[in-house]
């Protein structure tokens, strides 16, 4: 379930969220894209459960789009709060083994 609204304290924020259902069958029309002028689109904030995944996906479709910076919700350990931090390029992670 996604929460549609947002507390007050966010209001000078300025963000728009598009959330729906795509029918199976009209999961790949190009129709269900809103256009948009690319220059308006800023940053991308990943939510802390998005999958790596997802995140490849939107970074490749938007990667002709070299303004757009990253960002993810990352969990505060010592309190419930959520920080946003700027997401490292997957080429440029550190893998610990």
């Amino acid at each position: 379930m996604a929460t549609l609204t947002k507390s007050e304290k966010w209001s000078y924020e300025r963000e728009w969220r598009i959330i729906g259902r795509v029918p199976q069958e009209r999961a790949n029309t190009e129709d269900l894209f809103y256009s948009y002028n690319p220059k308006a689109l800023t940053g991308i904030i990943f939510g802390v459960r998005t999958p790596e995944l997802h995140k490849k996906l939107v970074r490749k479709i938007l990667s002709q789009h070299q303004h757009i910076v990253y960002y993810e919700a990352v969990r505060e350990p010592d309190r419930f709060a959520l920080s946003i931090q700027e997401a490292v390029p997957p080429e440029q992670a550190v893998v610990c083994s």
